[in-house]
């Protein structure tokens, strides 16, 4: 490491560096020991400018590198790096974390006012292929809820052809009072089937981060959505909240990695 003990003001373009440290610290990636020494030390301003300029051309440093990961010199970087086995490590650790605390959550939190309609619909679409109760959601969440009524001969309200909205949300009410009762037994087992896209959507978020800003960035975005009041509040319910902010987030991604290296894989998944 080059030290010096005299500050030197140069300017290179537009960017003026007050004192030495940018060299010091650059010196830990590539020595400029020699090149400082044949430039006549810190008194030599100009030569010590075209030396940075010099060695500007051998630095690759994209905007989106430098704020998490620091600037990168023929593929090293400059920041700590976290090894694999610690990262995944953090990251099963902030996943299950996150589980722990869907699942208090399950237990106190009481059945919101459309559950019931949800519910019913997976029910119903499992038992007897009718699409047409709450038609307006996506089907995959609530096929996913109702997988622990699979096999169980729950009572079924008669359907009155009313509106789908009525008939989802009154039927869906009586459906649940007369199979579950105050017990919240079957909306607890829902609840649990459903909050499985819970770690998936962590991970998405974890990845898209890490991607684009590098391993801390992507740690502190996983952080933030796994102790995120909003997330962990919609992570045990029986709706559809989770399912579209994952699905969303993971096609708005796929397609961003097509675009910027198209493959048939990467084309497929998007």
């Amino acid at each position: 490491m080059f030290l010096c003990n005299k500050k030197c003001s140069f300017q290179v373009g537009q960017l003026e560096i007050g004192t030495l440290a940018f060299v010091s610290v650059c010196s830990a990636v590539h020595p400029f020991e020699a090149d400082i020494s044949q430039a006549g030390g810190c008194g030599d301003s100009k030569n010590l400018a075209a030396l940075q300029r010099e060695r500007e051309r051998e630095i690759i440093c994209s905007s989106s590198t430098c704020m998490m990961s620091g600037c990168i010199e023929k593929g090293k970087k400059v920041v700590a790096k976290i090894s694999r086995g610690v990262l995944w490590g953090i990251v099963a650790g902030l996943i299950a974390v996150q589980m722990l605390l869907a699942v208090l959550v399950i237990h106190r939190e009481s059945l919101t006012f459309d559950e019931g309609n949800h519910a019913f619909a997976g029910y119903m679409m499992w038992h007897t292929g009718d699409y047409g109760l709450n038609p307006e959601h996506p089907p995959l969440v609530k096929l996913l809820a109702a997988l622990p009524t699979l096999g169980r001969p729950l009572w079924v309200p008669e359907l009155k052809n009313r509106d789908f909205k009525i008939e989802s949300y009154v039927d869906g009410g009586e459906w649940l009072a007369r199979n579950d009762g105050d017990r919240n037994q079957l909306v607890f087992e829902m609840r649990l089937a459903a909050g499985l896209l819970v770690p998936v959507f962590s991970l998405i978020v974890f990845l898209v981060a890490r991607e684009c800003f590098g391993d801390w960035a992507g740690l502190a975005a996983l952080a933030l959505v796994a102790f995120d009041p909003n997330v962990l509040a919609h992570s045990a319910l029986v709706t559809t909240d989770i399912g579209v902010s994952l699905f969303f987030l993971a096609s708005t991604w796929s397609f961003h990695r097509y675009v910027k290296q198209p493959t048939w894989t990467r084309l497929v998944v998007a």
